[in-house]
């Protein structure tokens, strides 16, 4: 039995046909559409939909099936029950009831039946033989410009009239010309071109230069990283990394400026060009800067003259060569400076881990308790590292390395071995 033609034939009369038991095809009708984009004519035509709601037999395609089959009302009433119970089977195992030129119809997920239409037919009876078509857009040119209806001859034979002034050519108008508008446009700059292929043939030297000595680079990077304050996540961390190089203490509370403008002041007077008797300053307060002598001034200093004993207790911050260097320099500057007084010295402290003598310091922290320093040494130590005191601050922070190297390249390598195996926030300190 052939469903789907039947149900064709109806739709060219009839709006709605139903399916008893499976449901209804509806169909609507819509004017000439034009689509805005491919420039596609549509003839007027009927949209066909499913509704699965509408199940009650109509009698509407019964009778059209008994009329044409030539069968008994029942007799197709039977056919048709049957016909629609196979439909609902096969939509049970997953499979699709397609319709010739109406279109399919499925089950989804949620078992609701799913109608896809067949475009290609148009069940409009009016626009029957009527196609879609596309036509481009029509692009329309400029007026086309007006012949003079002269002879060529006669305009080369005619003179011109000449008019008395105060008087115009009847039916004319003479209109002056419009002018031209000057357009301002900027000259190509000759240069450019050679400053940027130079600025690039610097830049890739530079990246090979970085490359062809990456010691050299990590050698920077390391020493002077600690300065830029893009390379810290908050201002807080870059504050405490270069505490001891900025000049904070100044501007604490507690700080006396007056003492520290003393400090810094350097007064010689004379006295009938005697210098024996000129004011006596201390050899310190020449050579020290606003910084050191606050950070000095806060340590424990002793105001008895310096033993060769102490001098060589002494750690590498505070190098004997530049002490005698100082005092040559001011021996030649001044040579009947007072020395008596007692210069003041920072005491040698003595420490209870071995004092590292090296060059290259692997930091690990730094401590104002001196308890929380042998600590993080102790810690350190039973790890298998030969950790130790690298001297302290001029704000009294005790710096706790990981080893003292004496080779740059060394301490290096030393370096990175740690930051991925032990503390990625080590950094190396020269002495």
């Amino acid at each position: 039995m052939k469903i789907a033609r039947y149900i064709a034939d109806l739709l060219y009369e009839y709006e709605c046909v139903v399916i008893p038991g499976l449901g209804g095809f509806i169909s609507k009708v819509h004017g000439v559409s034009i689509h805005p984009v491919k420039n596609q004519f549509k003839p007027p035509f009927k949209e066909v939909v499913f509704n699965p709601h509408l199940r009650t037999n109509d009698g509407l395609l019964l009778n059209h099936i008994a009329v044409t089959e030539k069968l008994t009302y029942q007799e197709a009433k039977g056919r048709l029950d049957r016909f629609v119970l196979k439909c609902l089977q096969e939509m049970e195992k997953g499979r699709r009831i397609a319709f010739r030129k109406i279109g399919n119809i499925y089950f989804d997920d949620q078992k609701n039946i799913v109608f896809q239409a067949d475009e290609s037919q148009n069940y409009l009876a009016s626009s029957f033989g009527l196609t879609s078509f596309v036509s481009h857009a029509i692009v329309r040119g400029g007026q086309p410009e007006k012949q003079a209806s002269t002879p060529p001859d006669r305009e080369l034979n005619e003179k011109p009239k000449v008019f008395p002034e105060g008087r115009k050519e009847k039916g004319r108008e003479r209109k002056a010309a419009p002018a031209k508008k000057m357009v301002a446009t900027k000259r190509p700059n000759p240069y450019k071109k050679q400053l940027t292929f130079i600025g690039l043939l610097l830049f890739f030297l530079g990246i090979g230069w970085g490359v062809m000595n990456k010691h050299a680079v990590q050698y920077y990077y390391q020493s002077y990283a600690s300065l830029v304050p893009f390379f810290y996540a908050s201002p807080n961390e870059y504050l405490a990394n270069n505490l001891e190089k900025l000049p904070i203490a100044r501007y604490l509370p507690g700080h006396d400026k007056k003492q520290d403008d003393a400090n810094n002041a350097v007064v010689l007077q004379e006295t009938n060009n005697n210098l024996e008797q000129a004011k006596a300053v201390p050899i310190e307060n020449l050579y020290a800067s606003p910084v050191d002598t606050l950070a000095d001034n806060r340590e424990n200093t002793v105001t008895e003259p310096v033993s060769t004993d102490l001098t060589e207790n002494v750690s590498e911050e505070v190098v004997p060569e530049k002490e005698t260097a100082k005092e040559n320099l001011l021996t030649k500057e001044l040579p009947k400076v007072n020395t008596d007084t007692p210069i003041e010295k920072k005491q040698p402290v003595a420490e209870s881990g071995a004092e590292i003598r090296a060059k290259y310091f692997i930091i690990a922290g730094a401590f104002r308790e001196k308890d929380n320093a042998e600590k993080l040494i102790g810690t350190l130590k039973s790890k298998g590292f030969d950790a130790g005191y690298a001297g302290q601050t001029k704000t009294g922070l005790w710096r706790v390395c990981y080893a003292g190297l004496a080779s740059q390249e060394e301490a290096l390598q030393r370096l990175e071995s740690i930051k991925q195996q032990q503390d990625p926030n080590a950094w190396l300190f020269i002495l």
